[in-house]
């Protein structure tokens, strides 16, 4: 079974990064067998990097690797339902973050869930000089979102405590490195009707 999120797909330099709500990883395989669908897809689509949200798999790996991919991951233990943020790498992109010094990946949790993964890259561009990156995929809580069933409501609060830890992490990157932050940000238009 394939994602199903919509996507979003960028191309920085030679790099090209897609970023989708994957609405869980499913179960098999490494407690995701939904990775192996992606790594496929991404291997015959020429993808560097791939950002995803909702992985709804607690207790998963911190870091997988399937065949030559490498997919970082942030999921909380304790929440199946939402939580969870993730970075795969391809060959090519395993490679800037090895020319990066292999640095951990920075994940944050915030509001009631692991909403944030960072991994630091260095490439090198068309003039062979060094390009610092720092890729985000951000899984923003739902913005005054009415309660479901099992669900949890998020106060503006909730939302705010996610922007300020995006802040904290884009403050202290050294001012050559480039911020890409992708994500699920759950944004709305106009105002909500009772």
């Amino acid at each position: 079974m394939a994602p199903t999120g919509p996507i979003t797909a960028l191309r920085y330099g030679n790099i090209a990064i897609v970023n989708q709500n994957i609405c869980g990883i499913g179960g098999g395989k490494h407690n995701c067998y939904k990775l192996d669908v992606i790594a496929n897809i991404l291997r015959k689509k020429g993808i560097d990097i791939y950002t995803f949200q909702e992985l709804k798999a607690g207790g998963v790996e911190k870091e997988v690797e399937i065949g030559e991919y490498l997919f970082f991951l942030n999921a909380d233990k304790t929440d199946k339902r939402r939580s969870g943020v993730g970075i795969m790498l391809s060959p090519n992109a395993r490679k800037a973050w090895e020319q990066a010094g292999s640095p951990e990946p920075i994940r944050k949790f915030c509001a009631k869930g692991s909403r944030i993964i960072a991994v630091n890259l260095c490439y090198k561009d068309a003039r062979n000089n060094k390009v610092k990156l720092c890729v985000m995929s951000v899984h923003m809580p739902h913005n005054g979102k009415a309660p479901k069933k099992n669900t949890t409501e998020y106060s503006d609060d909730d939302y705010l405590q996610c922007l300020q830890c995006i802040d904290v992490i884009v403050k202290t990157l050294d001012k050559n490195t480039v911020p890409l932050i992708f994500g699920d940000f759950n944004a709305r238009i106009g105002k909500r009707e009772a």
